[in-house]
This record gives structure tokens, sequence and C-alpha cells, in this order.
């Protein structure tokens, strides 16, 4: 997932950037009272396996004394986990949004945003993360209207904004993907897509968690902390194959379904009932299969459950499905299908991020 769990980034670098300094009053401190080990993570990308490319990358670090009345900054990661982008569309809006609710857990005070930094891929075409206080708009923390992945921007807010526990944070990320002909996801590739908001803030110990994207519909702590349903969907019994209920879904689904693709009646009408529930319809459906994909159980259940799953895969024949049909379905599309790397470098390799990261606890994602 880009840099190494237990970790949380300090600072970031990709192409276009030329650095970040933060004077003598804040900084990331390091030493006995706090971070006493830092990572260094380099990333690169090099789709077409060139096996000659020589890195010259470079870095310099400065450090300095903390003076007596030093803030300690902390970076806090807000955005969208859950990307699917079509071919072919001119405007594909994803949303992620840190709720109230999240921030009275993570915030234990005010904090205050000196800069933000917006993060997509190739396809990104406007960003911009919003503060809102009771339902109402307070800031935009960014409002990027013409996005370039090889030009980032550091927004810098001076005076430093103020956030407080209970105010909600909005990420919007929008997409064009009109020069592709396949299906695009999150991922760590430059030809995959990412949202993400990098906050740098102050003072570090009002954070408690130091990253809140959202899930799909849910923010960070609707999924860790509390397991908000989604609708009538109880996510968190239905996708905890030990309990009861699920257990005897994947009992049903491994005594009626194949995994090879041959869809047998009993298995269609396992399959049918199964659809009519509540965790299997709408939004709700998208979430519990990302998680059932993290885990093995869970991969097999989703592989018997598709060789019945609607109307798609009731053939009997590998071959028949149509071209839209497999792209969703089958593992790898047949050979001579396009698959572009929409907007992305075809011919270089790419150092795409350099991370600074330090022992602690963080979701990062950044590449």
């Amino acid at each position: 997932m880009g840099a190494s769990d237990g970790c949380n980034i300090i600072s970031a670098w990709t192409v276009g950037q030329a650095g970040q300094c933060f004077g003598d009053k804040i900084g990331f401190r390091v030493g006995r009272s706090t971070y006493k080990k830092v990572l260094l993570e380099i990333h690169y990308n090099n789709p077409r396996l060139v096996s000659n490319y020589v890195d010259s990358s470079g870095l310099k670090l400065y450090y300095q004394p903390a003076r007596a009345d030093f803030q300690d900054l902390v970076m806090f990661t807000t955005g969208q986990i859950d990307i699917e982008i079509p071919p072919g569309e001119s405007r594909v809006d994803v949303v992620g949004t840190c709720r109230g609710r999240c921030t009275n857990l993570y915030f234990t005070k005010p904090v205050y945003v000196i800069s933000a930094l917006n993060h997509m891929h190739y396809m990104g075409r406007s960003m911009k993360i919003e503060l809102f206080r009771q339902g109402r708009k307070i800031a935009d923390i960014t409002n990027e209207k013409y996005y370039n992945y090889d030009s980032p921007v550091n927004h810098v807010l001076d005076p430093p904004l103020e956030i407080r526990p209970g105010d909600e944070i909005k990420t919007t990320c929008t997409f064009s993907s009109l020069s592709s002909n396949r299906y695009v996801y999150y991922g760590e590739a430059t030809s995959d897509e990412m949202c993400f908001g990098f906050l740098t803030m102050y003072p570090r110990d009002a954070v408690t968690q130091f990253s809140c994207p959202s899930y799909g519909p849910l923010s960070t702590c609707e999924v860790y902390t509390y397991g908000t349903p989604i609708g009538s969907c109880n996510w968190p019994t239905f996708v905890n194959l030990t309990t009861p209920e699920s257990m005897a879904v994947f009992v049903e689904l491994r005594r009626n379904c194949n995994l090879n693709g041959f869809c047998r009646p009993e298995c269609e009408q396992t399959v049918r009932r199964l659809e009519q529930h509540p965790c299997m319809q709408g939004e709700a459906e998208r979430f519990v299969k990302g998680i059932f994909e993290s885990f093995p159980e869970g991969v097999e259940m989703l592989g018997r459950l598709h060789s019945c799953s609607g109307s798609k895969s009731h053939s009997t024949e590998p071959d028949t499905c149509s071209k839209e049909d497999c792209k969703e379905w089958c593992d790898d599309a047949p050979s001579g299908w396009p698959n572009t790397y929409d907007g992305a470098p075809k011919t270089a390799a790419t150092t795409s991020v350099v991370l600074l990261l330090v022992t602690s606890s963080l979701f990062a994602f950044l590449r």
C-alpha cells in the first residue's frame, strides 16, 4: 500500500516539487522524546519493465535545534480509497468525507493547518478539500481547478486554518477518462488512480489518528470504530464468516457452486436468493465485495458467487461472454484487447514519489 505499515508520512516529494522547509517555529521533532527512526521510501514506475534505467535522484535533509516554543507538526490524510473510473467519461467525481464523529475522535482540541497537497494520478483534472462546521461550509482548504500530476501545488494557508473536533472534511477528486478504453481503479501504479489530500497541521499532541480516508460511503472511524451499517446492511456481521449467518451462506456456496465458472442449477438458486440480501445490493454490495477481496475465504466466496451471478455468467461456454462482460468477470482479457495507461508515461521509468516516514500508526497510500 505504499508506505510501510506502522509508519506515518512526515514529508513527501513528487514530480515537479522543489521541496519544503518549515522555519524555526514549526517542524517535525526528532530525538529522544519523539521520532527515533526515519524511513526513506522511493517509488518507481516502469510499466515497460526496461532493465537498463539508472536513477540519479538525491535528497537533502536539514535539521536544527528545537526552540522552547516549537510546534510539532503532523501530516493528516483525507480522501477516498474506493475508486472506479469507467472508460470514455469526461467527468467522474469521487468524494471522501471525514465526518464530524471521526474528527471528534481524532482531534482532542483544535488543530491548525499550515499547508495542504492534493494527490491524484494522470486522470486527475481538478480537486478540492472543503471544511464544514455544523453543516455549513467554512473554507476551502484547497481548490485546484486545473490539476496536473507533474506540477503539484503546495497550498500554503497563512494564517493557518483552524479545524475543530466535530468539523467535517470533504475531499472531491474529478477525473476524466476520455482517452482510456479500460476501467481504472485505486492502486499504487501511475496507471491506477488515487484521491488523497495531505494536510500538514499542528499541534501533534492534539491528533490521535493520522488518516481519515473514506472506504466507499463510510469514513475511517465508521469502519474501524463504529462499524456503521450501510442502509439495512449490517456489514460487520455479513463479512465475518465465523458468525452463524455468514457461515451458513459460505457453507451453502461451497456445497452448491463451483469455482471453474460452470453454473450449476442449484448454485443459480442459491445466488438468486443471496442477491436479495441487503448487503448484496447497491453501494453496500460494492463495499462488502471489496472487503471479501482482502482475505482468502472472501475471495473464494466471490469466486463461487460469480459462477452464477445474474445473467452474465449463466453460459457454460467460456468464450461466449461479450467484451464488456469479460472485462468485469474474467481474470484476464483475451489477447488483442486494448489495455492502455491513460496519460501515464509509456516509455520512461518514472521516479514517482519520495517519502519520509516515521514509526507510528497510519494508513499511508501515496504513490
